[in-house]
């Protein structure tokens, strides 16, 4: 672990001190997740230890205080070449400004970042700290710059007003669903007679194809066929990575314990496992991450929409979690189902040319104006932001 010290850091306050890990067991986990949010949980210290053992070890660069650790977040190379994790394929109207070769911030692949840091008076001077040691380190290595994906956008916009030198531009959105005290049958007591015959059509049709449902912990005996249906599902969405790959995966998250906030929902027919939704327990917040089918059985009994979606309200109202984040993909579906819907951004500091703020501007006016028209009454307040 070395100490971070470059002459200017653009930073006054002297008494900061940026590091770079070279591996998540070099920083303290009480230090770690004592500054991690509810809604941060792939960015929590067993998460990140989980993707360490499966996938190899991580740089993260970190800033202490006096008091300790003050702010940190993983480094990765992102993906050049992929649909989400590369700058060409998220902005490619804005690719002869961006480069393609930058620092990322972020848990690998995650769809959800945020900056762990420390609340209070101490919070803008840490992130400033923050990213112009992230701006420094990714110029030492030639690169364009560094960013964060997947950020909330209150939150990369809060990081905009300390760090002048950024900038944040939408790029997707995710879904989450506000859980209310009744559950299920409170959430389609609220809805419009439409949607609430249609999800209850949706129930029905998974009740009539024989399908029982058992919520279950993530012990080692149910790797195996889980991952064979998760693995089904990536692939079918044009993931290479085969069910070792799921598997490794699940050992890191033993390893790491992080398992131990893994809940299982798991759809059968007669006695064979037909579907299966992992979620994630953290703080007041319950995290879909993985769904996995038998695509032998063609019929369509809803069992993504049962399993995620309404059995997750049951689940989360009954243990007194407040939302159900369900992540990026298949917006239109959720917000037919009572999701709102949130935007993210992505937070960037150049190392050479800056963005023209006129380009980055146009870009969020638009990508606004887009969700706007698709998702309408669906979209929180969080998106007015961009335009004030």
């Amino acid at each position: 672990m070395g100490d971070f010290t470059h002459a200017d850091l653009k930073t006054h306050n002297c008494e900061l001190k940026s590091d770079i890990s070279h591996s998540i067991p070099y920083i303290d986990r009480h230090e770690w997740d004592g500054l991690t949010a509810d809604d941060n949980f792939y960015n929590s210290y067993g998460w990140l230890a989980s993707l360490e053992d499966a996938q190899g070890p991580t740089d993260f660069l970190t800033v202490y205080g006096s008091s300790g650790l003050l702010a940190g977040c993983a480094l990765w190379a992102g993906e050049p070449e992929g649909p989400m994790f590369s700058t060409q394929a998220l902005f490619p109207s804005m690719s002869e400004q961006w480069g393609n070769k930058f620092l990322w911030g972020g848990a690998r692949r995650s769809t959800h970042n945020e900056v762990v840091c420390t609340q209070g008076v101490s919070r803008r001077n840490a992130l400033r700290r923050f990213f112009y040691s992230a701006q420094t380190y990714a110029g030492e290595r030639n690169l364009s710059g560094f960013l964060i994906p997947y950020m909330p956008l209150k939150r990369a916009l809060e990081i905009v007003r300390y760090v002048p030198e950024t900038h944040a531009l939408l790029h997707s959105a995710e879904a989450t669903m506000p859980v209310p005290r009744g559950g299920l049958a409170e959430m389609l007591g609220s809805w419009g007679s439409h949607e609430r015959v249609r999800s209850k059509a949706e129930i029905a049709a998974f009740e009539k194809y024989g399908n029982r449902t058992r919520w279950l912990p993530l012990t080692s005996d149910l790797d195996e066929s889980i991952a064979t249906l998760i693995t089904n599902n990536r692939s079918k969405y044009g993931s290479t990575q085969d069910r070792q790959w799921m598997i490794r995966n699940l050992q890191g998250q033993r390893k790491s314990g992080v398992i131990h906030s893994a809940i299982a929902v798991l759809a059968e027919r007669e006695n064979k496992v037909s579907a299966v939704t992992v979620f994630y327990k953290f703080g007041h917040s319950l995290h879909a991450r993985y769904f996995g089918s038998d695509y032998t059985l063609a019929d369509n009994d809803f069992r993504y929409f049962v399993l995620t979606y309404y059995l997750s309200l049951e689940y989360a109202a009954f243990h007194g979690f407040r939302k159900c984040c369900l992540s990026t993909s298949a917006l239109e579906a959720k917000a037919k189902r009572g999701s709102v819907i949130e935007p993210l951004a992505v937070v960037v500091i150049p190392c050479k040319s800056p963005l023209g703020r006129e380009a980055v501007e146009n870009h969020n006016r638009f990508f606004y104006e887009d969700y706007e028209r698709r998702f309408r009454s669906n979209l929180s307040a969080d998106w007015k932001t961009i335009t004030n």
